[in-house]
């Protein structure tokens, strides 16, 4: 599973670099600000896919997969045509020069939701292979159809349309691999709603996080600076993702709250090895971490990008612990994580240049890592105030399902 993960990330890299060098840091710039749309929107994805792996993994083989596919099929539905009509903001806020481009994100969204209902019930089931074959295709689609309608169609449209099509190769491959066995709409609507709220919440706030310096740099910086910026990214986003299987495998037994009380602990010193060992790697090795992100045309970052594989190892175990906080029901760690952006959000009035905006970014996240750390100390949940529950309730309430009983909304079935 570790390396099919690993095989998906790089290939999914490999379209990275592809655009990077296909388009030039001007127009690269846009390809990378509306890849952190897609990064952020895809938290409803990664909500289902949590939902339903923590449900399924409780569970175990009498979970039934109804209300949790159902569930995710129309919330891919009604994601799709939210970033549909909001493709116009988008193309004012990157100054892009047609609205077309910014609604292919639409499509993106939409497939990877419904993609993440399968992976869910592949991790909640233990069944890696699966989980590697589904995860190794939406690299696969990026890297092949995206990589190839960018390569006869070199502009960011082309790149956006590329990675929309690419997105709908996992779809078909998760439909034949992973079984759903009897999926109707029935069962628990209400509780999976609600779950999956407040799932997609959390990683909202996360992913909004970690893509926050990129819109930034697009919006407060010249051209060149944010081209260059996203390129010191493609760093982090590798180191990021590099030790996901870490989380993706701990998950399922977090959930269960077996493994030992501080099972994450453990994992965070695998994220932290991986992520110093790249860190070593950029430091030794600069030439090749500049080829890494774009070649000679990137040349003027190369200095950080060692920086940038630092903010790539905070970010990672930042993320094991977001996912600990969800699989162990710890509720207050949003709104540490909402606390963070806004500290992003006030530090930016003293940037002026690329390099003040990553140590801005890398100081916050080291300071959310700390308190994190102490969210999680303990095994038993912190309930905050539940407002993803008043807003399931009335969602529930409009679909015709029946809210809970009274004292019983900040619990998960998990």
């Amino acid at each position: 599973m570790a390396l099919g993960m690993t095989a998906m990330n790089v290939a999914a890299y490999a379209f990275t670099l592809l655009a990077a060098r296909r388009l030039g840091p001007s127009e690269y710039s846009v390809v990378a600000a509306l890849m952190g749309v897609v990064v952020v929107v895809n938290v409803l994805a990664l909500g289902v896919q949590a939902t339903t792996a923590r449900r399924v993994a409780v569970a175990g083989p009498d979970a039934d997969p109804g209300p949790l596919v159902a569930a995710g099929h129309r919330a891919a539905l009604l994601l799709g045509v939210l970033c549909l009509a909001l493709s116009p903001v988008a193309t004012l806020a990157f100054r892009l020069e047609s609205w077309l481009t910014a609604a292919t994100v639409a499509v993106t969204a939409a497939a990877l939701t419904v993609t993440g209902v399968r992976l869910g019930l592949a991790q909640g089931r233990h069944e890696w292979r699966r989980f590697a074959v589904v995860s190794l295709s939406l690299g696969l689609g990026r890297a092949l159809v995206g990589g190839a309608v960018l390569w006869l169609w070199p502009s960011a449209l082309g790149a956006m349309v590329g990675v929309a099509l690419g997105a709908l190769v996992p779809v078909a491959v998760g439909l034949v691999l992973v079984d759903a066995p009897g999926a109707t709409a029935g069962g628990d609507r209400a509780g999976v709603l609600r779950e999956v709220l407040h799932d997609s919440h959390t990683l909202l706030a996360f992913f909004t996080l970690t893509q926050v310096d990129v819109f930034a740099a697009r919006a407060i910086l010249p051209t060149e600076d944010s081209g260059l910026y996203a390129a010191g990214i493609i760093v982090t986003k590798a180191v990021l993702f590099l030790p996901t299987f870490v989380t993706v495998l701990a998950y399922p037994t977090l959930a269960r709250r077996a493994g030992g009380r501080h099972l994450h602990h453990l994992g965070l010193l695998v994220v932290l090895g991986i992520g110093l060992a790249a860190v070593l790697g950029v430091l030794a090795l600069p030439g090749g971490a500049l080829a890494f992100v774009g070649g000679p045309a990137y040349a003027a970052v190369r200095g950080d990008l060692w920086l940038f594989a630092v903010l790539g190892t905070v970010t990672a175990m930042v993320q094991l612990l977001v996912q600990t906080a969800l699989a162990r029901g710890h509720r207050s760690a949003v709104a540490w994580v909402w606390g963070a952006l806004a500290a992003v959000a006030a530090g930016l009035v003293a940037v002026d240049d690329r390099h003040t905006l990553l140590l801005v970014v890398l100081a916050v996240d080291v300071t959310l890592l700390a308190v994190l750390l102490a969210v999680t100390w303990t095994d038993e949940p912190v309930v905050a105030p539940e407002a993803d529950d008043a807003l399931a309730d009335a969602l529930a309430a409009a679909e015709g399902a029946e809210p809970p009983e009274p004292g019983t909304e900040g619990r998960s079935t998990g």
